[in-house]
């Protein structure tokens, strides 16, 4: 009998913990991994600086809330010229670059695209000397446009980090 109880303290403290685990997560106290917008929204969005004649590179992520899957098909921004798509190429070094306007980067529905040097990113030339801030703006292939102000990174510092839950810089 008295074995008996012994075991039966531990499942009573380990019922207690799930009584109190299971109304934290329901009350929303587990942040989701991925924000509840009804639409699509540029959450992030950052420009690496590269030294002249280098084309800048900017990092966005965006979050498609729709129900449909949605394709970025502009990326401009203020003193700016041109913009294209980077991807990391299928062989085993090296990079693809693809313009913008050639290029079909669909974001499937209830997903976040974040960019990163790793997997796909912007490059754009520079025109004329960078402003003291820079909006980039983004088109999609229903016809709207999201304008946000990006965060100017100089060259060799560290750039934002946008998972969800984890530190803030790379």
């Amino acid at each position: 009998m008295a074995n008996q109880v012994i075991l039966w303290l531990p499942a009573i403290q380990t019922g207690l913990l799930a009584l109190i685990a299971t109304p934290c997560s329901a009350s929303g106290f587990n942040p989701s991994h991925l924000p509840d917008y009804p639409n699509v929204v540029v959450e992030h969005a950052e420009l690496v600086l590269s030294p002249e004649g280098i084309p800048d590179t900017a990092y966005l992520t965006i979050y498609n809330g729709t129900g449909s899957p949605v394709s970025v098909t502009q990326v401009t921004a203020s003193g700016y010229n041109s913009a294209a798509f980077v991807k990391r190429s299928q062989h085993l070094f090296g990079y693809e670059e693809i313009a913008v306007n050639d290029a079909d980067l669909a974001i499937p529905a209830m997903a976040e695209l974040d960019m990163s040097q790793d997997a796909v990113f912007v490059t754009m030339q520079r025109d004329r000397e960078l402003l003291g801030s820079v909006t980039i703006t983004v088109g999609f292939d229903d016809g709207s446009l999201r304008s946000v102000p990006a965060r100017i990174v100089e060259t060799g510092r560290a750039r934002t980090s946008h998972h969800h839950g984890a530190s803030e810089l790379e």
